[in-house]
């Protein structure tokens, strides 16, 4: 990890838990800390060097956007091996809430390999009602883009292409 993020600015994670298939009830095979854990030693680690700037792949329904997502996503949440995901989500940004860094943790809807870009739409706390997909190059393509914008410091946007 030291060496990783050794003389960088800025730093992107983009982990998740893994399951066995792609099934929602499929066994989980990280551990379920995987998140936490993780976070909190990328946050050792950057203020060991002086690194404030941290971007996150969060989840849509995670943390105070469960209450935005729709009947399907808080079903799969709460029935399905994904809550184990979600579960993690939320300590990761806990983490991160804990850390007085700069931290944007990104809240995408259900993500998909499209390779057009679309525009993205924005909602925070539930401002905009969201679509279903967004694609992970126009997930990338936001991070990217609010780097430096400080109107996303401390705070979860949610996601979703237009």
């Amino acid at each position: 990890m030291e060496m990783t993020i050794k003389e960088v600015d800025t730093v992107f994670v983009a982990l998740n838990i893994a399951r066995t298939a792609d099934n929602p009830w499929a066994k989980v095979k990280s551990p379920p800390d995987l998140l936490k854990v993780s976070m909190t030693h990328i946050v050792e680690s950057m203020k060991k060097h002086g690194i404030s700037r941290v971007l996150t792949v969060s989840a849509w329904g995670a943390g105070d956007s469960y209450r935005e997502a729709n009947w399907m996503f808080r079903f799969l949440i709460n029935k399905t091996n994904v809550g184990i995901a979600y579960k993690g989500h939320e300590e990761q940004e806990k983490v991160l809430k804990n850390s007085g860094l700069n931290w944007t943790a990104v809240r995408p809807v259900g993500l998909t390999n499209s390779q057009a870009s679309k525009p993205t739409r924005v909602s925070i706390g539930g401002s905009k009602k969201l679509k279903m997909a967004i694609s992970r190059k126009d997930v990338a393509r936001f991070m990217l883009e609010t780097l430096d914008d400080k109107a996303y410091f401390q705070d979860a946007p949610s996601i979703s292409n237009d």
